[in-house]
């Protein structure tokens, strides 16, 4: 699966997480408004500075305008670059540039569609002329988002809510399409680590471990090939991955490890449509299922090292979202009156200088500047 996969990232926190994709051998898109942040990013074959501007100064407004004043070459550099089946937009919920990745999706899908159902109308006539064509291959593109910590300032809190808005909006229109190519989506969560390059790093390196399990992890008793794995990550809604060591493997610590999640934020839903497990020993599923409810389907296989496990199809992390709303509501606004009442008194400091200046009350500034250079002279 990971040879399927690419990503676009926006911003600077995209950036962070996408350097470290390039390092296992990714391919990723970096696009920005400030040029200092991409400066920042090593190893990059790709790299897009949005024309017009230097920057969004955390206002996720201005970086939707930007996006609509620039749609067109935006949209041509991420449409052209994407060629993997599947793309994740990585971004920050909470930045300025950031602001302006769940459009960058939406309009992505709307490419998608057009793209397919053109590829689908040549399939049909080509069938049709009695040829044997290859069916159009299913392309699809979702989230990696970090959500920001509680002690992060009013505004970020604010534009991660407005963010989170727009993304719960589109699952929820896409979900009751009969056919989408949204992905799911990855909810990073910096409350669960003040360590915040520590918390990209362990993401990254699970992320590529998980997809990397019809590759290393082959069992007689079961394997999970490619398409099983694609359809579980896949599956629109929240996707979280959980690994435990092969020494502290047991249901209770599964449990504990998927409800406390240290990456991702933690979801009111456990049990999801989609699960996948690799692990050391024989899983008892149904006392799984006795914890956490029971999916639709649950993938298995087994190797000698480790258990990773996949919980897909989630819904939105309600609580947490609900978090972020507070912290952002708790900005009060200053009265346009205040400086006013501060200067209620009348003090006057007399001296020979102001009292030539007040016999004269409607003296030019010239004339007031003249008075000041007397006297400092």
């Amino acid at each position: 699966m990971k040879k399927d996969v690419c990503f676009v990232c926006v911003g600077q926190c995209g950036g962070n997480l996408g350097s470290l994709f390039v390092q296992k051998g990714y391919d990723v898109l970096f696009v920005n408004t400030a040029q200092s942040d991409l400066a920042l990013i090593k190893n990059a074959k790709h790299v897009y500075k949005i024309p017009g501007v230097s920057g969004c100064n955390q206002n996720s407004e201005k970086a939707q305008s930007v996006f609509a004043q620039y749609y067109d070459e935006i949209m041509s550099k991420v449409n052209s670059f994407v060629s993997k089946r599947i793309v994740y937009f990585i971004s920050s919920s909470s930045g300025g540039t950031s602001g302006m990745t769940p459009l960058m999706v939406e309009a992505f899908l709307n490419y998608l569609k057009e793209k397919e159902d053109k590829e689908w109308e040549i399939y049909d006539r080509e069938c049709e002329e009695g040829k044997n064509p290859k069916s159009p291959v299913k392309r699809k593109a979702g989230f990696i988002t970090v959500l920001p910590s509680i002690s992060e300032t009013v505004v970020l809190n604010a534009n991660s809510y407005n963010f989170m808005k727009q993304v719960g909006e589109l699952i929820d229109r896409e979900r009751a399409s009969e056919i989408s190519n949204l992905a799911n989506l990855f909810l990073i969560d910096n409350e669960n680590c003040s360590d915040i390059l520590k918390l990209n790093n362990d993401f990254v390196n699970l992320f590529d471990e998980v997809l990397r399990i019809p590759e290393k992890h082959k069992s007689v008793k079961g394997n999970v090939d490619p398409a099983d794995l694609e359809e579980a990550i896949t599956a629109i809604g929240l996707t979280v991955f959980s690994k435990l060591p092969k020494d502290d493997f047991s249901i209770s610590a599964l449990v504990r490890s998927v409800r406390t999640s240290p990456i991702f934020a933690q979801t009111e839903e456990t049990v999801g449509q989609y699960w996948v497990s690799s692990t050391t020993e024989e899983l008892d599923s149904i006392a799984l299922e006795r914890e956490l409810g029971t999916p639709l389907t649950h993938y298995k296989t087994y190797n000698d090292s480790t258990n990773l496990f996949v919980f897909s199809g989630l819904n939105l992390p309600a609580e947490r979202v609900g978090l972020i709303a507070d912290r952002a509501e708790e900005s009060t606004s200053v009265p346009f009156n205040q400086n006013a009442q501060l200067f209620q008194r009348e003090v006057s400091v007399k001296s020979r200088v102001s009292e030539a200046v007040e016999q004269k009350p409607h003296d030019s500034i010239q004339s007031k500047l003249s008075a000041f250079k007397r006297r400092r002279s």
